[in-house]
């Protein structure tokens, strides 16, 4: 009885080793695995093309070629998500890389910078699709191991400073403003507050008041500057030698005043070797401002009537 169980147990041994030997799964390398070793709430810098993502206490900033804009809540989740979600579909048996775009000139170099100062380095490839689903070759730097991955990533990964740079740049309500200050160069300083008991705006030292329609239309202009190109050969560092004015905005509904400095431009505001340029490219126009909100961001002006008619309003 014995030696029956003891066949029986044989043959299905045997049964079982030669269905695991000649099973579908047997020779894949299919594989779900989490490459990333840390989380991507651990993160504290991004780099990839030429741009920089940095945390701050406030989110994350973008900086690129000396420039700098706030990357919204939104747009960053995207980013931190394809990066804890990176998962390995399979490893790519191959010994050339570069058909993969795993290469200097095709790859996307994404360096990953933890809290801990842990530092992370991926290459992205070229994108597939896998099963009809989207996937992306994926290596690390000084590691020859190929894995396709889940999702298009490349588009995430490609991004550059004027996707988050925002045009739109005054934005408040009217009802807001309690009181604004225009000082222009070569000419008197204007300060200007609204008195609750006249309901009227008064001049700062003077008896002189401006009534609420002419304010409200100057208020409305201000918001009208948005939509404006970026100033980006502008040099900053000749700042002090072409301010053309300054204003000051005193709101409700935030305790620090928003400033907006405007500067003439010259030859001196100018890099020595410029781009190919057309006469009329934005970026030459002869006024850049800046807003206190977006710092390291000029903007070009090239309406002169329109800046009169900021700058000297009454």
């Amino acid at each position: 009885m014995k030696n029956k169980h003891l066949v029986l147990l044989f043959i299905l041994t045997v049964i079982i080793g030669l269905a695991l030997r000649n099973a579908p799964w047997r020779d894949t390398d299919t594989f779900q695995k989490k490459l990333l070793r840390a989380d991507s709430s651990d993160i504290v810098r991004l780099q990839f093309s030429g741009l920089t993502l940095m945390r701050t206490e406030s989110g994350f900033v973008a900086e690129q070629n000396n420039r700098s804009a706030r990357v919204p809540d939104s747009e960053m989740k995207p980013i931190l998500a394809a990066l804890n979600d990176l998962t390995s579909i399979r490893i790519v048996p191959t010994q050339q890389p570069d058909t993969c775009w795993l290469n200097n000139k095709q790859g996307i170099v994404v360096v990953i910078i933890y809290g801990s100062h842990k530092t992370e380095g991926i290459i992205l490839g070229k994108e597939i699709l896998e099963q009809g689903r989207p996937a992306t070759y994926l290596s690390f730097p000084n590691n020859k191991g190929v894995y396709l991955v889940n999702n298009a990533l490349r588009g995430v990964f490609s991004k550059t400073l004027d996707d988050f740079r925002k045009s739109a740049i005054v934005k408040y309500h009217t009802s807001d403003v309690y009181g604004f200050t225009i000082e222009t160069v070569n000419a008197d300083t204007l300060s200007v507050i609204y008195s609750k008991e006249s309901s009227r705006w008064q001049m700062d030292n003077s008896h002189k008041t401006i009534s609420n329609d002419s304010v409200k239309v100057w208020l409305n202009k201000m918001e009208k500057l948005s939509q404006l190109p970026f100033a980006d050969l502008f040099d900053e560092t000749h700042e002090g030698k072409q301010l053309y004015a300054r204003i000051r905005l005193d709101l409700n509904c935030q305790p620090d005043p928003l400033w907006v400095y405007i500067y003439r431009l010259n030859t001196l505001s100018l890099p020595e070797e410029l781009p190919d340029l057309k006469p009329n490219d934005p970026r030459l126009a002869p006024y850049a401002l800046y807003f206190s909100p977006y710092p390291t961001n000029y903007y070009a002006l090239s309406d002169t009537t329109f800046l009169r008619q900021i700058c000297q309003p009454f």
